[in-house]
């Protein structure tokens, strides 16, 4: 195959990595692509002038190396904006001036040097772009590591060709050698240019694969997070009814069997007296008295009541202590407020076995039939009363604070 089937062939399939970069850029537009696909386009151009430019005008050929500068320092900002790294156009037109500089002195450098010169720029151009990705790659990918690889040979051929300009020195009379080692160069550039543009192209989907990964697991995470939201008081905090009713039968399962509902006494003569902003403070208070834990799951239920769902033995003990708790956090967290808060509490508790398709609704229809009798009773007290498999329900007991 001679040379200038390689040079074409080595241009078509820059093009056509050209269009696959432009086919990426439109399903997702990251600004590395505009980068990449210029670099293919300058580098497919200097090719095509390879072939097309008059061999009898050899200063020409400053024009296509030129070219070949510009579009490595094209990939260089490319690879750069794709790693996130810091970049700028210095990269991409200082090779190029080099270039230009070594074809306006003829006097000074020979065909020879100025040979050897292009390739050691474009050379070291491959490998700092082979270098950057080795810093930058992924230690589980196998794109990554064959950019890296591709780029690494590339600048080896460059090398191979520095060599052949020291070697042939005052032989070389042309800056467009055909012999030599430039077939081999260019199925090493073949190779090149199919590979680098598969990797990169292998590189971004994988790393848009991961970025669709994330953002699906930042947006579940999200859901997640509302759907928590969802299931909390804005105010104080605790679960409100759509974080226990529907799971009511999975923690009755786990050993929630007394359902207490809370309500507090004459609380809206507190906002009528001193604002809704010191209201909203006592139910923060009031939350914090109703102390949740493991065995105990308090929740508002809307206004001034609460509802505390529990497990464990003495179920009527630790609702009262709580109920008697609030009166005293209120007034140690919002001093300078006269009267004491107080709570009514309708107590039901269920049997350890049986009863367990008791809906929520029934059970806090239940407790709260207690709660009114408790407020009928005087209120600042609780009534509780433990269902029973039979008939006759069990006796209800009550408590008033002291």
């Amino acid at each position: 195959m001679d040379v200038f089937t390689l040079f074409g062939a080595n241009a078509i399939i820059l093009l056509v990595m050209a269009l696959g970069f432009l086919a990426a850029y439109a399903r997702r537009r990251e600004n590395w692509w505009p980068a990449w696909i210029a670099a293919n386009l300058v580098l497919a151009l200097a090719l095509l002038l390879f072939i097309t430019l008059p061999g009898e005008r050899s200063w020409l050929i400053a024009i296509p190396n030129t070219l070949l500068a510009i579009g490595f320092g094209l990939r260089w900002r490319a690879a750069h904006l794709f790693t996130a790294s810091p970049t700028g156009w210095m990269p991409v037109w200082l090779p190029a001036c080099a270039v230009i500089g070594a074809f306006a002195l003829p006097q000074a450098f020979g065909a020879g040097t100025v040979f050897a010169l292009v390739n050691v720029i474009l050379g070291a151009q491959a490998s700092a772009i082979a270098w950057h990705f080795w810093r930058e790659r992924a230690p589980a990918s196998f794109s990554s590591h064959g950019l890296v690889a591709a780029y690494a040979v590339m600048a080896l051929s460059f090398g191979m060709r520095v060599i052949e300009g020291i070697a042939f020195f005052d032989g070389l009379t042309t800056y467009f050698p055909l012999g030599g080692t430039l077939p081999f160069h260019l199925v090493i550039a073949v190779v090149h240019t199919s590979a680098s543009g598969a990797f990169a192209l292998s590189i971004a989907y994988e790393r848009t694969a991961l970025q669709m990964r994330d953002e699906r697991d930042s947006a579940q995470r999200q859901a997640q997070d509302l759907g928590r939201l969802a299931e909390r008081d804005a105010l104080t905090g605790l679960l409100n009814r759509r974080a226990i009713e529907p799971r009511f039968a999975e923690l009755r399962a786990v050993g929630f069997s007394a359902l207490a509902v809370v309500d507090l006494d004459h609380f809206k003569r507190v906002n009528d007296a001193f604002g809704h902003l010191r209201g909203d403070e006592a139910l923060r208070a009031v939350a914090a008295a109703l102390a949740p834990d493991e065995d105990c799951l308090a929740a508002r239920m809307g206004g001034e009541e609460f509802i505390l769902l529990l497990r464990g033995d003495d179920a009527r003990g630790r609702v009262e202590a709580r109920r008697q708790a609030i009166a005293r956090r209120v007034a140690a967290d919002i001093p300078g407020l006269p009267g004491v808060v107080t709570a009514s509490v309708g107590l039901v508790e269920l049997p350890r076995e049986g009863l367990a398709n008791l809906a929520f609704a029934e059970l806090y229809a239940a407790a709260d039939r207690l709660l009114y009798d408790a407020k009928s009773g005087g209120r600042n007290r609780l009534i509780a009363e433990r269902l029973s498999l039979f008939a006759a329900p069990a006796p209800r007991t009550s408590t008033e604070a002291a």
